[in-house]
């Protein structure tokens, strides 16, 4: 369907050959946002073929798509995470949403089975407040909808995840793909428990909470945020990290530490 959206960042440079380059690529991303379909304004952020945005890729893209004048397709989207957080899929959202405006097909069963990597909602709630400082629109703290899966993350999510009570998410390997501990999706990822990219998306949404918080006039809320995302900090700093072998890559089930060099 024909855009409606025309971007009008452009790029000026004594390079002629980097200025061809830059327009080369925004009309490529250009050519995978898409309007006019039961979702709403979306673009493409998923596997190919798939005509799908999912919460991870989303998140890792907003940026670069608010950049190039698609704060429309990013609110929508991430409202679209927002709404579907729920108690029955466990404080999950949907991984990933189809044009059609369903869960994909291809990761959704139904509530009991589908494709969840836990750090999907650290990394939305993150997303919400670069979006806020980058555009400026105040929904992105203020929205009900927001508001709800942003507290939902961090406390409901985190108690029904976390089997060890460690405050930590964990996988149990029985349940499948639903939960899974990492972004890592290969021979490694299956092994953990918990991913040091899950600790780390936990983090950086602590913090990120806690000035959202801060900025809406909640300040005791930022506080406990802000010493919760302290307190994983120096755990990750003191447990997981090795000054021979760096940073582990993850918990594995017994719970010692699985490093990126270590054979497998």
């Amino acid at each position: 369907m024909a855009l409606k959206t025309n971007s009008r960042i452009v790029l000026f440079a004594g390079d002629r050959a980097l200025e061809k380059g830059f327009d080369r690529l925004k009309g490529e991303a250009l050519g995978w946002v898409f309007e006019g379909y039961p979702v709403g304004d979306y673009y493409e952020a998923a596997l190919p073929k798939r005509d799908a945005f999912c919460m991870r890729d989303v998140s890792h893209q907003c940026m670069g798509a608010q950049a190039l004048g698609l704060g429309r397709h990013n609110m929508n989207m991430f409202l679209k995470f927002a709404e579907g957080i729920s108690e029955k899929r466990d404080y999950c959202s949907y991984w990933e949403i189809d044009r059609y405006d369903r869960p994909c097909p291809v990761d959704y069963a139904g509530d009991a089975d589908f494709w969840y990597n836990l750090p999907a909602n650290f990394d939305v709630l993150d997303a919400l407040y670069r979006m806020y400082r980058w555009s400026g629109d105040d929904r992105y703290l203020r929205d009900d909808r927001f508001r709800t899966f942003a507290a939902l993350t961090m406390e409901q999510y985190i108690a029904r995840w976390d089997r060890d009570g460690d405050g930590l998410p964990d996988r149990i390997a029985s349940e499948g793909r639903r939960g899974i501990a990492s972004y890592d999706e290969g021979k490694v990822g299956v092994r953990l428990k918990v991913g040091a990219d899950l600790v780390l998306a936990m983090i950086r949404a602590c913090f990120s909470y806690a000035e959202m918080c801060r900025i809406t006039g909640r300040l005791e809320y930022a506080r406990i945020y802000e010493r919760r995302g302290q307190a994983l900090l120096d755990d990750i700093n003191r447990r997981w990290y090795d000054p021979q072998k760096g940073l582990a890559h993850g918990m594995a089930v017994d719970g010692s530490m699985i490093y990126p060099d270590d054979p497998w």
